[in-house]
């Protein structure tokens, strides 16, 4: 996977202030490819890839908010 110049020190910049979590359409494998790339690990908090599971992105981000005691969140 190629990134976007400066993601990683972006995320790791709000990382610092807010949680970090990462919902993605994409299969588990795709997921787990893009989460070992060097310098991802660390920064997201907890992350679901709905891609096998055929559920929404929004009951996906449900489901972190409701693990982490999420009120109010971002979606970017």
């Amino acid at each position: 996977a190629i990134l976007y110049p400066g993601v990683i020190e972006l995320l790791k910049e709000l990382k610092k202030t807010y949680k970090i979590f990462l919902v993605s359409t994409c299969r588990q494998n795709y997921m787990n490819e893009f989460l070992n790339l060097p310098g991802v690990s660390g920064i997201f908090d907890d992350y679901e890839s709905t891609g096998d599971t055929q559920r929404t992105k929004q009951s996906s981000i449900e489901d972190i908010m409701s693990r982490h005691n999420i009120k109010h969140s971002c979606y970017i």
